[in-house]
């Protein structure tokens, strides 16, 4: 019995088995690595240089998401309402990622102002991405953890600040 199945903008769709964790990649994606510590699996860890380009470069999972959509045909044009319905968000939300990506140096916008197109601002942060891209397909689980552990210390740092002190 499956317990879930997802289909990820990159081609690899993953499928959970219940009860015993197995994970299936489908479309004739190799699965990663998987190396074994005292009989337990785990995946090769994310590299280091990998780590930190998400932790300084990627706020969000759709935001990794869209970059690599557009990354993955770099000679199309993409509009914020097309990228929105690739990626199952708002139209709003894609507009405001495409413009980060935009300013973050990884994509441009096209000479009709209108459409975006990946164009990353240097030859090593077009290296530096498929590297992201390749690990992203090999360790899923583990990159959109790093992603959202950053997010939760930034939540938790504003939350602080809030905090009533005793020297106050």
């Amino acid at each position: 019995m499956i317990a879930s199945v997802m289909r990820l903008e990159t081609g690899l769709i993953l499928r959970q088995e219940c009860g015993c964790g197995d994970i299936s990649y489908v479309r004739g994606k190799v699965p990663p690595k998987v190396v074994t510590y005292g009989g337990v699996m785990a995946r090769e860890p994310i590299p280091e240089d990998v780590r930190r380009f998400i932790l300084t470069s990627i706020t969000s999972v759709p935001c990794l998401e869209a970059l690599l959509l557009l990354r993955n045909a770099p000679d199309q044009s993409w509009e914020s309402a097309r990228v929105a319905q690739r990626l199952y968000i708002s139209e709003k939300v894609a507009t405001e990622l495409l413009s980060e990506l935009c300013a973050a140096g990884f994509i441009v916008v096209t000479e009709l102002g209108t459409s975006y197109r990946y164009h990353p601002g240097s030859d090593e942060l077009r290296q530096m991405i498929n590297l992201l891209a390749e690990t992203y397909a090999k360790n899923l689980v583990e990159v959109t953890n790093l992603i959202h552990s950053k997010i939760g210390k930034r939540a938790q740092q504003f939350a602080d600040a809030f905090k009533w002190r005793k020297d106050s």
